[in-house]
């Protein structure tokens, strides 16, 4: 329906008036049903139509006029682009022109370098075989020189003649390197390496009997040019094991012969061996050199090796485990202070070697072994009565089978003095006394805590000792930690920390357990006075009907209840339990004696008012009964003068 009221029709750019918006073309979000609707407002619809079409027919005109417009550049463009393409044709038609004269041109060339390339491969070769010719001619006439000097090889080297060597090996060598380089047939290598055997063969042989003679006569003339020439070859090692084992050998096997002990006769092949060494360092006018030293080292360490390996076997010494010890500590003694040690090492490792550590290890620790499984299987199987509990000697501090209760206390702490002495357990062994001291800790506190679970009744000594031992094991350990095992690693270069770790935490562990068995003997203690404690029940069966005197003093009971403190103190002190833990559990005592005194006391003093009061009612009832009803009064009397003086005892007693 058409409004009423239409809203005004719009002019166009051209002064066109329009019922409707002409933008409304261009929006991306146009619609012809809203276009419509907003165009309905201001004409009918037959004036929009008649408006599209007069719309309709100038956008035409307009769009002739642009065409008109850009249709001379349009045309333009399209001959120049026609023209270009002919431009583009002829510049490819002569440039494939010229690519064709340069092939022509170039063909020639080519022949000429596939020729001259073709030579310079015959002339390579060519060259290549006059080198390896060159290179055989060279190894013949080098062999033939150093086989020469090999047949003129005099008693005794002079230094000229050890140059003319060192040369005539070097040219030797280079030439048999030259020669397997360049050769590609496997005949011809197998022939170079069967001459070059034969040749350094003869060589070092003849060597080694010059540098034989120059060790039997401590002369270390020459021995470095020698060496640089075995070097070469790489044959140094050869004339080493031939004097170690000719001339070494049999010297220092005779220092194990006469009646002197094993470990004498180690210290005089030890100091054999020491003073050779240095009679040739003092023979030595100049200046010794590093394979002079070398060469002079290993000879007579390898020898050392092979005597102890004859004479010292551990079949030998494991029978005598004092011998073992004196001959390694000697040994490693001498390792330690031998000169030169870095380079050194693998032969001075190996005179260490020759000991049978593991076996040595096993029968020293043995013993400990022994002793502290055997109490831990006791307390694992609950048998109390074979715990052993001996009385403690204080004064014996060093003493350990003394001054401990335990067994297990006296073999854990012997064990730790024994595994720190340095020439029981050597540094070899070090690491393994470790695992092994470790091992024997956890068995200890194995023990404490299977001895915890023991039905102990009445019997206070295992506790008491137990705890007595555990303040002198962690003094004992501590003094021994710190004062030898400590030094020893750090001697050896070996972080501290770590260990000191373990070791606070096996204090700590001391103290938990020394707790826990405090705890025990209170129970233990409490369970004895209880049945002392109980008889403050007693007392009315005393005085009931019994005509006794008025009580004077407390009772029996009491004294036994000092009896048995006296005597627990009395173990404290033989037992060394500190004075601290000692007043404690004494404190603990005595408070729970006030305590269940005092419960009993007045649970049987209420009783007894009860009965009185009950027989006081029975006295009114029967008249008859008054002479009982007054001695019951009077025994009532007693009865309380009885706890009132057991009370007065319990209070200024405890």
């Amino acid at each position: 329906m058409i409004s009423p009221y239409p809203l005004p029709r719009l002019e166009s750019d051209t002064g066109q008036v329009y019922s409707f918006n002409k933008t409304l073309f261009t929006r991306p979000e146009f619609n012809v049903e809203r276009f419509i609707n907003l165009a309905r407002h201001r004409a009918s619809l037959d004036e929009i139509f008649a408006d599209l079409r007069s719309y309709l027919k100038t956008v035409q005109e307009e769009l002739v006029e642009l065409i008109n417009v850009e249709y001379a550049d349009f045309v333009n463009l399209s001959s120049s682009l026609v023209s270009l393409n002919d431009v583009i044709e002829r510049i490819g038609e002569s440039t494939n022109n010229t690519f064709n004269k340069y092939c022509e041109s170039t063909f020639q060339l080519k022949e000429s370098a596939n020729q001259l390339n073709d030579k310079r491969e015959k002339l390579s070769k060519c060259y290549l075989e006059q080198i390896n010719l060159r290179n055989k001619i060279n190894f013949v006439e080098s062999s033939k020189r150093f086989v020469d000097l090999l047949e003129e090889f005099p008693p005794e080297l002079s230094r000229g003649q050890v140059e003319r060597f060192s040369i005539s090996i070097a040219d030797l060598v280079n030439s048999f390197e030259a020669c397997k380089e360049t050769t590609d047939d496997n005949q011809n290598a197998r022939d170079y390496d069967r001459v070059m055997t034969f040749i350094i063969s003869k060589f070092t042989k003849l060597i080694t009997e010059s540098l034989k003679q120059k060790f039997r006569e401590v002369n270390s003339k020459d021995i470095e040019s020698i060496m640089s020439c075995l070097k070469i070859i790489d044959k140094e090692n050869f004339p080493i094991d031939v004097i170690s084992q000719d001339i070494i050998l049999p010297t220092l096997d005779r220092c194990f012969e006469g009646k002197e002990t094993l470990d004498k006769k180690l210290l005089i092949c030890l100091d054999t061996v020491m003073k050779t060494r240095n009679k040739f360092l003092e023979e030595s006018n100049n200046q010794v050199g590093t394979l002079t030293c070398h060469f002079i080292d290993s000879c007579l360490l390898k020898g050392l090796v092979e005597s102890i390996k004859n004479n010292l076997a551990s079949n030998v010494l494991i029978d005598d485990t004092t011998l073992f010890q004196k001959c390694f500590y000697e040994l490693l003694q001498f390792v330690k202070t031998y000169p030169r040690g870095f380079e050194n090492k693998n032969l001075l490792v190996s005179c260490l070697g020759q000991f049978n550590m593991y076996i040595y290890f096993k029968l020293i620790t043995s013993v400990f072994s022994k002793k502290i499984n055997g109490e831990l299987g006791k307390a694992t199987n609950k048998q109390l009565e074979d715990i052993e509990v001996s009385l403690p000697n204080l004064e014996y501090e060093l003493d350990y089978d003394r001054y401990f209760s335990l067994k297990i206390s006296k073999s854990l702490v012997k064990c730790f003095a024994y595994v720190s002495d340095e020439k029981i357990v050597l540094d070899p062994l070090l690491s393994k006394s470790w695992t092994f001291l470790i091992s024997n800790f956890n068995k200890f506190i194995s023990f404490l805590d299977k001895a915890s679970e023991l039905e102990f009744e009445e019997s206070y000594k295992l506790p008491i000792a137990i705890i007595s031992d555990l303040q002198r094991i962690e003094e004992s350990v501590m003094g021994l930690c710190y004062g030898v095992y400590r030094q020893r690693l750090e001697n050896l270069s070996i972080d501290w920390r770590t260990f000191g770790n373990v070791f606070n935490s096996f204090f700590d562990l001391l103290r938990e357990k020394s707790t826990l068995f405090q705890k025990i003997l209170m129970e233990i203690t409490k369970k004895a006075l209880d049945k002392y404690l109980i008889q403050v029940n007693d007392v009315p069966k005393s005085y009931r009907w019994t005509k006794k005197p008025m009580p004077e003093s407390h009772s029996q009971y009491l004294i036994n209840i000092i009896e048995y403190i006296d005597e627990l103190e009395n173990n404290f002190n033989i037992f060394g339990v500190e004075k601290e833990i000692k007043e404690k559990i004494i404190l603990c005592i005595k408070e729970y004696i006030k305590d269940t005194f005092s419960r009993l006391s007045s649970n049987l003093i209420q009783s007894i008012q009860q009965t009185f009061s009950s027989l006081q009612r029975f006295k009114n009832r029967e008249e008859e009964g008054t002479s009982n009803v007054s001695g019951n009064s009077s025994d009532e009397s007693k009865m309380l003068k009885q706890l009132e003086l057991d009370k007065l005892f319990v209070c200024s007693t405890f």
